[in-house]
């Protein structure tokens, strides 16, 4: 059995060995186990079935996870996307008022066009057609969304729609056990300890538990009950709707470009890219990586990505697709643990929302590398998003500033046709949604 493994894997080629696998599996596994707590909780604030969210989390992330080990050979886990999943549930759900199936119908759409878009050849001209400026600006713009479901679900920001009101009592329990969290999570990530994350929410909740703040689990496992109770229940006409079209294409590009760099970052400095930079296979794992979402909507459950987790299992070895056959092993039993998920309370979640957000703010470091358009559309598509409460609206205002400067300083030969294709459908859009 062993041989069998090593010639579909590959071992010696990539020099590691079936132990080695294993520990980067259960590494990996670790470090994003957080979401089957967090997903849940926020998909459900939209009205998606708890049970059924878990459920769908938990099978689908193995499924697709599975997937990318076995055909792609890549030791890749996917998840549904934080930033994806907050964005669907706050913002399109909540503000705008769409009902969670057209949300999900949405979700899978996004999904077809990524699929469409990944086996052929124009995948690599919109990735090349983005400037790596926009590219960060998405990238930093998830990230202030995601802090700011964080800070709201803490208490800590009062909103009224979109518009934030002000703080809320910062002396409150909830919002002082929030930002221990917040400070436990980040002093075990900069220790380098692995399921920081994790580790905090689980923390926090026996915390709530021991002063009565939250309830304790009845039980610790259970059968899922409501598995299947947005099985198909996605409205898929209703989301075609022109309405509709910016959060489509929003978290199209979300979910297709954090894919890629995740892909890229994850692999530098590793026997992952040939001699050229580039990464065999890229195809299927492109592939396996789109399939993911729509088979996600179907079940019930926002955008399904590659997650940077990954990276914790790749530095302790893991180097094949069968590392992620052992993260999607060790991800279906999740399926029998909603006693235990469903009472983790919003200031164990809260503080895990802010940290992965402003983990995801780093490119903000490279800003003073770009030029005069690329600095600019980097600043409006971020604050575009915070004074918005959107993606898709900060996506719009940075496109359109980067467009116009470009022009204005005689350089329109260096803005590609997909990006003035994406700016006009976000245009009309919004159009669209004013009438």
């Amino acid at each position: 059995m062993l041989d069998a493994l090593e010639r579909h894997f590959e071992f010696s080629k990539y020099q590691t060995s079936f132990r080695r696998e294993v520990l980067a599996g259960v590494t990996t596994f670790v470090a994003l186990a957080y979401i089957f707590a967090v997903n849940p909780a926020i998909l459900s604030a939209a009205g998606i079935p708890f049970d059924a969210v878990l459920f769908a989390t938990a099978f689908c992330s193995a499924f697709a996870t599975a997937l990318m080990g076995f055909w792609a050979n890549k030791p890749f886990s996917l998840a549904p996307g934080m930033g994806m999943n907050a964005y669907v549930a706050q913002y399109v759900v909540q503000v705008l008022g769409i009902p969670w199936p057209v949300a999900l119908g949405i979700v899978f759409w996004s999904g077809v066009l990524n699929v469409a878009l990944s086996v052929s050849p124009i995948r690599d001209r919109i990735i090349r057609s983005i400037p790596e400026s926009l590219k960060n600006g998405i990238a930093v713009g998830v990230g202030v969304f995601i802090a700011l479901i964080g800070l709201r679900t803490a208490g800590v920001l009062q909103y009224s729609g979109v518009q934030i009101q002000g703080f809320g009592d910062l002396g409150a329990t909830p919002v002082l056990l929030t930002g221990a969290g917040v400070v436990l999570m980040s002093l075990l990530h900069f220790g380098k300890v692995t399921g920081s994350i994790l580790i905090g929410m689980i923390a926090l909740t026996v915390v709530g538990v021991v002063f009565g703040l939250s309830q304790a689990p009845t039980a610790l496992v259970a059968v899922p009950r409501g598995a299947f109770d947005a099985f198909f229940a996605l409205d898929l006409i209703g989301a075609l709707a022109p309405s509709t079209w910016t959060i489509l294409i929003a978290l199209f590009l979300i979910d297709f470009f954090s894919s890629v760099g995740t892909f890229i970052g994850v692999s530098l400095s590793t026997n992952l890219l040939d001699k050229n930079g580039e990464m065999p296979q890229m195809r299927e794992a492109l592939i396996a990586d789109s399939l993911a979402t729509p088979v996600g909507a179907i079940f019930g459950t926002t955008s399904i990505t590659t997650y940077i987790e990954t990276a914790a299992g790749v530095q302790a070895g893991g180097r094949t697709g069968f590392t992620a056959l052992v993260v999607a092993a060790l991800m279906l039993p999740m399926l029998f643990f909603s006693p235990i998920v469903s009472v983790i309370p919003g200031f164990a979640t809260a503080p895990a929302l802010i940290f992965v957000g402003v983990l995801m703010m780093t490119p903000i470091r490279s800003v003073r590398e770009y030029d005069l358009a690329g600095q600019i559309g980097f600043v409006v598509l971020v604050l575009g998003t915070l004074a918005t409460f959107a993606i898709d609206q900060g996506m719009l205002y940075g496109f359109s500033a980067f467009i116009i400067l470009k022009w204005l300083t005689r350089r329109q030969q260096e803005i590609s046709g997909f990006l003035y294709v994406t700016t006009l459908v976000l245009i009309v859009g919004k159009l669209i949604s004013l009438l």
